[in-house]
């Protein structure tokens, strides 16, 4: 896999200033990750996106509070994964 800049410096900083103050509002403070990569390859985008939350523990210990956003530029797919302690928040039918 090769990761790829697709989000411009004023977006990251939009994401960061979001999880920073917008989201710490929420109980636990939810916290918004972004992952690009050209391709998933052979792996559905669904599986690729909760490996990836899994590997990299988006969220607070203890509240799986995290949001993970994948973007497979190549493949133009897009996934959103989010932990158990977000569903109140983000439901299913809304993501």
């Amino acid at each position: 896999m090769f990761y790829i800049a697709v989000l411009n410096q004023q977006t990251v900083e939009e994401v960061t200033q979001i999880n920073e103050s917008d989201l710490s509002k929420v109980t636990g403070h939810l916290e918004i990750a972004v992952i690009t990569v050209k391709t998933t390859g052979d792996e559905a985008i669904e599986d690729y996106a909760q490996e990836q939350a899994q590997k990299y523990h988006i969220g607070r210990k203890g509240w799986n509070n995290g949001v993970l956003f994948v973007i497979a530029t190549k493949d133009r797919k897009v996934r959103m994964e989010t932990g158990y302690g977000v569903e109140d928040v983000l439901p299913d039918d809304y993501i």
